[in-house]
């Protein structure tokens, strides 16, 4: 009330850690409940992007720009517009921690490994009822952006756009993130270049971790 929120959204990473705790306030409050939880998609494209940087070794920015796509995962927001969306979610969580050994388990869909890890086809599979967005800075689109592949992340918005419609938004984050590496307001300059050019609607989050000074005590 104090900042007149229309509505609040639990995000929590890996795992529904309060999801439950989360329904049962917002429901004796009245408040419309939104889930938002932080996955980790696995992409196997990324030793390519590596492998590709590596040979352009001329200047330190194509060298930072390894770095950054040594990782075969990426983040990736799902919220949950709806109960069918949420039992997807549920499904989503529930392949991304299953490892080999178990019966369910699916190497299509995801799976464990280092951490939870869902497949972008599996995603697109289970897509009715969420909603997603191009995430933070470590998110797939976002990590092109900042490999200064463009073009690939022009690929991947229309693809996403094609599967989940007006249920992807192009993500704007408010912090202070600029390093030689990595600068948020270099990325949502291309993010909002890329919005216009193919119409796609755009939200701004602050990607916070507490909602109040008092609060970090008990986060960090």
């Amino acid at each position: 009330d104090e900042y007149f929120y229309k509505r609040e959204t639990i995000k929590n990473d890996i795992n529904f850690i309060a999801g439950c705790e989360f329904y049962v306030k917002l429901s004796d409050e009245q408040i419309k409940e939104q889930y938002e939880i932080l996955k980790l998609q696995d992409e196997e494209d990324a030793k390519e992007f590596s492998e590709e940087d590596e040979s352009e070794d001329d200047t330190d920015k194509s060298k930072k720009s390894t770095k950054n796509l040594e990782r075969k995962a990426f983040h990736q927001i799902v919220l949950c517009k709806d109960m069918n969306g949420w039992k997807n979610a549920c499904k989503l969580n529930y392949y991304s921690f299953l490892k080999p050994i178990d019966k369910s388990y699916d190497k299509s869909k995801g799976g464990y490994y280092y951490s939870p890890r869902i497949s972008r086809e599996f995603l697109f599979e289970l897509k009715d009822g969420i909603i997603v967005t191009t995430s933070c800075m470590a998110s797939e689109i976002n990590r092109y952006i900042t490999a200064g592949n463009i073009d690939k992340a022009y690929q991947l918005a229309e693809l996403y756009k094609k599967n989940f419609k007006d249920d992807f938004y192009i993500e704007l984050q408010i912090n202070e993130v600029n390093t030689d590496e990595i600068s948020q307001k270099n990325i949502n300059k291309q993010l909002i270049q890329l919005s216009d050019d193919l119409q796609i609607k755009k939200i701004i989050t602050g990607d916070v971790n507490y909602s109040e000074k008092y609060d970090k005590d008990g986060v960090c």
